[in-house]
C-alpha cells in the first residue's frame, strides 16, 4: 500500500518524479517501478540521480533498456 500510493504520487503524465532518504531506500523504489511498469508494458527509460552511484548501478543492469540521463533535469518540459 504505501509503495502504491508513492508510485501513483510520483507518475506526472509520462514521467515519474520521486525522491529517497537513503540509497537502498531510491534503488528499492526504481526497481519496483521498473517492474510494475513492465508489468503494464511501459518501460522506464530515463532516469536522473544526484546520486552518481545510484545513476552507475542502473544504467549498468539494464543497458539493454538504453535507460539515459541527461544533463538537464526537466520536469514536464519545464527545467
Amino acid at each position: 500500500p504505501n509503495f502504491v500510493k508513492k508510485e501513483l504520487n510520483s507518475i506526472h503524465v509520462d514521467e515519474l518524479i520521486s525522491g529517497a532518504d537513503t540509497f537502498e531506500d531510491a534503488n528499492n523504489f526504481f526497481e519496483k517501478s521498473k517492474q510494475r511498469l513492465a508489468e503494464g508494458n511501459f518501460n522506464l527509460r530515463k532516469f536522473k540521480s544526484n546520486s552518481k552511484k545510484l545513476e552507475e548501478v542502473v544504467f549498468n543492469k539494464y543497458p539493454e533498456d538504453k535507460i539515459y540521463s541527461t544533463d538537464i533535469t526537466k520536469v514536464l518540459g519545464l527545467k
